[in-house]
């Protein structure tokens, strides 16, 4: 059997042609990793936004609600008082009634 050899030189060559290769192979997988990873940042971002834009809008309708049922109670509040001046002005009128009868006696 025949030992095969290279000259130095050759080796060299060739050694250089492979480090060369797999630094362009690792390149090329370096910058499919950078786009899947820009990418992802871009979803997740996207995702983000849409969840804050959710989440505002869900916040804002509560918020809108929230002032409805307040002015709700206003309005209530303020029909409540109107009945209870009446009432207080029937009792006033009642008392004076009384008063009146009391003093014929």
């Amino acid at each position: 059997m025949e030992k095969k050899t290279a000259c130095k030189d050759d080796l060299e060559h060739y050694r250089m042609e492979y480090i060369a290769q797999t630094i362009l192979e690792e390149k090329g997988q370096l910058v499919h990793l950078e786009a899947e990873v820009l990418k992802s940042i871009r979803e997740n971002e996207i995702i983000a936004a849409h969840y804050y834009e959710n989440d505002f809008k869900i916040n804002l309708e509560a918020e809108l609600e929230i002032r409805t049922l307040h002015e709700k109670v206003d309005h209530l509040l303020l029909i409540q008082w109107a009945k209870l001046m009446e009432i207080q002005e029937l009792q006033i009128d009642i008392l004076g009634e009384i008063k009146s009868e009391l003093k014929k006696q």
